[in-house]
């Protein structure tokens, strides 16, 4: 894995991230048209790529999984939740600009 996919990979996890916060219980399919909705490609089949991409944060308790598909906010801390934002809102903005 190059640094370019390591980075995709983090940006696609805080965005997940960052929705599920921001809308509360969320479907996987919710996540897959936002995704679509701001210009992100998800290679392969999106609702698995997703499931992936969450795992970490599960453990972590920063996303709680309620069950098949379905996903809802745990604790994040604020440092952890102001470095999300920065990361997410450099990559909006760079996708904007292109």
């Amino acid at each position: 894995m190059n640094a370019r996919t390591h980075s995709l990979r983090t940006d696609l996890r805080y965005l997940l991230v960052l929705h599920i916060h921001h809308h509360g219980l969320t479907t996987v399919s919710e996540m897959v048209t936002m995704l679509r909705d701001i210009g992100f490609d998800v290679d392969g089949r999106p609702s698995k790529t997703i499931s992936d991409a969450l795992r970490t944060d599960v453990k972590l308790d920063r996303v709680r999984r309620r069950g098949r598909g379905l996903y809802s906010p745990g604790a994040i801390p604020r440092s952890t939740h102001h470095r999300m934002h920065t990361r997410a809102d450099g990559w909006l903005s760079t996708r904007q600009a292109q």
